[in-house]
């Protein structure tokens, strides 16, 4: 009887598991792009001067012309996502 109690639970815990892999694949996949387009934009660093909000327009410039020559969706990639990529931001 007991693990008939169990068993129910257990589906849900793998949805649960593979939902988050999901996020975490998501979230790399953001990551990964944005790594990507810092080095197009600055190939030999960001400079240090160079304001937050001016870092992300450069960024989601080139991610959009990417996209586009690529011929992908650009994904929703938030100005925190950015600035923790480039080490702006903490985590």
């Amino acid at each position: 009887m007991e693990i008939a109690a169990i068993l129910p639970d257990q589906p849900e815990q793998k949805i649960e598991a593979a939902d988050q892999s999901e996020k975490h694949q998501r979230a790399a996949r953001k990551s990964g792009l944005v790594e990507t387009a810092i080095a197009g934009c600055f190939p030999k660093g960001i400079p240090e001067t160079l304001p937050n909000p001016e870092l992300v327009q450069h960024i989601m410039k080139w991610l959009v012309d990417y996209c586009k020559g690529n011929d992908i969706t650009l994904p929703a990639i938030s100005p925190t996502t950015i600035l923790r990529t480039s080490g702006r931001k903490d985590t």
